[in-house]
């Protein structure tokens, strides 16, 4: 799968020169606002690429870093002060790119921030492998076919391992614009997520619904994944 990579900026200049960015095999989604670009990540990003002058860029990068797995961002500036560049590194931007820029540059960044930023690299839970930048579970060499919902659902209880997480909380955290869905559809998906890890489990639950408002995600330290064998 082609490492995804989104856009922020409403400029048209720059949304055509990072388009570029598809003929070195990457996935382009371009947004042209905040908002746009939250729901976007609906489908999880290796990257994000921002144009320092969209209107709550600073507030989109601090919220970034913050999430479970942190997304990388890169902010493309025009002219700004030292000031404006310490603001968005303060808020969690791995790097503040000045234009005009040389494009081979720019290309040698990306590339060198997708290979060693830990928010493009694999979050190992027990037996249980999560690929952000592929958006992407694996378990025991199998890989599970997982919605853009049960992958960030999943991202979220896995790094809360063995904690109680209230079930509001999580809808707050995982639908960050209003209206959130309601508890019923959480539950939803969380079965849905429960049943297909089962699967590879051989009935092992991973995820446990107690009663009440709270569900905790577990790997037993003792369990045995079959192991994936190519003939």
């Amino acid at each position: 799968m082609p490492t995804r990579i989104l856009i922020v900026t409403a400029e048209p200049t720059l949304q055509a020169a990072l388009q570029r960015l598809t003929a070195h095999g990457y996935q382009v989604k371009v947004t042209h606002s905040v908002p746009e670009a939250r729901l976007a990540l609906g489908t999880p990003a290796a990257l994000v690429i921002m144009g320092a002058d969209t209107p709550d860029a600073v507030t989109f990068t601090r919220f970034l870093s913050a999430r479970p797995v942190p997304v990388p961002s890169v902010i493309l500036g025009c002219g700004g002060e030292l000031n404006t560049t310490l603001t968005f590194m303060q808020a969690g931007a791995v790097a503040y790119i000045q234009r005009p820029c040389a494009w081979r540059e720019l290309l040698a960044r990306i590339r060198s921030l997708l290979r060693v930023h830990p928010g493009c690299t694999p979050v190992q839970v027990g037996g249980l492998t999560l690929l952000p930048a592929a958006g992407a579970c694996q378990m025991g060499g199998r890989e599970v076919s997982l919605t853009a919902t049960e992958f960030r659902l999943l991202v979220h209880l896995a790094g809360r391992a063995g904690e109680r997480c209230q079930r509001q909380d999580v809808l707050k955290a995982l639908w960050d614009t209003a209206p959130a869905p309601r508890l019923a559809t959480l539950n939803t998906h969380l079965s849905r997520l429960r049943a297909k890890l089962r699967e590879l489990t051989g009935g092992v639950d991973l995820i446990h619904m107690p009663q009440g408002s709270g569900v905790v995600f577990e790997v037993p330290p003792n369990l045995h994944i079959p192991e994936l064998m190519i003939d």
